[in-house]
């Protein structure tokens, strides 16, 4: 049992992290484009 919990919680790690690179992405895109329709 405990071995699947530490599964989990690395499988949620590892999606936490994607999602935040993801937001990270988008931020620097939107400033980007932002940035040149000046």
């Amino acid at each position: 049992m405990p071995n699947k919990i530490r599964i989990l919680v690395n499988y949620f790690f590892l999606c936490f992290f994607i999602i935040e690179a993801f937001i990270v992405y988008l931020l620097v895109v939107y400033h980007d484009y932002s940035r040149r329709l000046e």
